[in-house]
């Protein structure tokens, strides 16, 4: 499946970043460079589930997750497999800027997660956690002019920059 910054939506996180552009499927068993990445004729509903049961010794390492948006775009790789064992191919085909937005506030809601509110920007943003307070600045990719996506945090105000995604 190939997958653009269009068709977020579609991925279903985790991803896991496979090394190998040699896969193959043959009789339900998904190889990559010769190692076993899915057994699929094991009645798991999720890639790690039948990694589980099949009880192999050479399954292919999934070393690296990729667990969220940000994490994507930041990654120089292009070949993931998802939480259900389906192949993802990102590709990268739009630069979009990143600007700065001065941190406004920071609301912790219970421990499980945290909105950033920031200056001139209607809506918050979630995060699993707080920053910490060095941090007066986040950089946000910006869509048609629009805030999108939460890029990072960084402690003083740089130029804004671009991102291809």
């Amino acid at each position: 499946m190939n997958i653009t910054y269009r068709n977020f939506h579609t991925i279903n996180f985790p991803l896991y970043i496979l090394e190998s552009e040699e896969i193959t499927l043959f009789d339900g068993v998904l190889k990559a460079e010769g190692l076993v990445l899915d057994e699929r004729n094991m009645p798991g509903k999720t890639l790690g589930l039948r990694r589980l049961q099949c009880g192999r010794s050479d399954l292919y390492p999934l070393k690296k997750a990729v667990l969220n948006r940000v994490n994507l775009i930041k990654s120089r790789k292009s070949l993931f497999i998802d939480n259900y064992g389906t192949i993802v191919r990102y590709e990268k085909t739009k630069y979009l800027p990143l600007k700065h937005f001065h941190i406004e506030r920071i609301e912790g809601k219970g421990g499980s997660f945290s909105l950033v509110w920031c200056y001139n920007c209607n809506c918050p943003f979630k995060i699993p956690r707080p920053p910490i307070d060095d941090y007066e600045w986040c950089r946000i990719l910006t869509f048609n002019g629009f805030p999108w996506i939460l890029y990072d945090f960084v402690s003083n105000k740089g130029s804004d920059t671009r991102r291809k995604v």
